[in-house]
């Protein structure tokens, strides 16, 4: 009876080791699935996204003021010309900036009020930083009577908020590389101050960019859809494939056996 005792007590030891062997097994991995989730608390949390997912690099637009040579406003319609002056700038080392397209007009309330002026393609290293000062116009530009309403308050006033906008396509490029074709989309509010009238030319005033209350220009990068590519075809080609379904077509019939009548 002692040995079958003796037996039982052997079978015993190997069980505790093994139940201790699960324990510590399971609480290893516990613990290393809660340090992991700790980490990615602590990075959500106290790193913003911007070091964790850098934004593609895009040039910094600055609106620095206009002129404006004529603002003529019916009760349907509008006539404005006035030239502004803004600039663009390189602040990622190692990277440049190639403006493929760039087309540039002034809105107001989310109205287009002037027609489209072209910018030449240009390039921008780094760190370098370019200035332009295209006209836009906008000749008889039909207004709704609220837009219509709401201009004729704001020269009352002496002030109004207009939006110049700039849109085209980006080339980045790195190394020499073009890595990256985005479409770029540029849009920098400011306020206009109406001075007096010397003759046609009314005398304005573009200090109030420097207010806090007017944000700087908002720059958005996204990507360029891929063009469609279409199988051109050549005249010949066309007339070869013409002729080859017509010699077919005549075959078939010749081949063809009519059963007598």
């Amino acid at each position: 009876m002692s040995t079958g005792e003796d037996g039982g007590d052997d079978n015993k030891v190997p069980k505790i080791f093994e139940i201790i062997f699960y324990i510590i097994a399971i609480s290893i991995i516990l613990i290393f699935v809660i340090s992991i989730l700790v980490i990615a608390y602590v990075l959500i949390i106290f790193i913003p996204t911007t070091y964790l997912f850098p934004p593609t690099p895009s040039p910094h637009f600055t609106l620095h003021g206009a002129k404006l040579h004529a603002f003529n406003l019916t009760t349907t319609t509008l006539t404005s010309t006035f030239q502004i002056t803004i600039s663009t700038r390189n602040t990622y080392m190692g990277y440049a900036f190639h403006f493929d397209k760039l087309e540039v007009y002034a809105s107001y309330r989310k109205q287009q009020i002037t027609l489209p002026t072209t910018i030449p393609p240009s390039y921008l290293g780094s760190p370098e930083f370019t200035i332009w000062s295209p006209f836009l116009n906008g000749t008889d530009v039909l207004l709704s009577p609220d837009l219509a309403m709401f201009l004729g308050q704001d020269e009352t006033a002496g002030m109004m908020l207009i939006d110049v906008e700039v849109i085209g396509e980006l080339s980045l490029k790195q190394q020499f590389d073009i890595t990256h074709r985005t479409k770029l989309k540029v849009k920098c509010p400011g306020y206009v101050m109406f001075g007096n009238k010397n003759g046609s030319e009314v005398v304005v005033d573009w200090a109030a960019f420097e207010k806090p209350f007017v944000d700087g220009c908002r720059v958005e990068v996204s990507k360029l859809k891929k063009p469609v590519k279409k199988k051109v075809v050549n005249d010949e080609d066309s007339s070869l494939e013409q002729n080859s379904n017509i010699e077919d077509c005549c075959m078939k019939r010749k081949g063809r056996k009519f059963a007598p009548i």
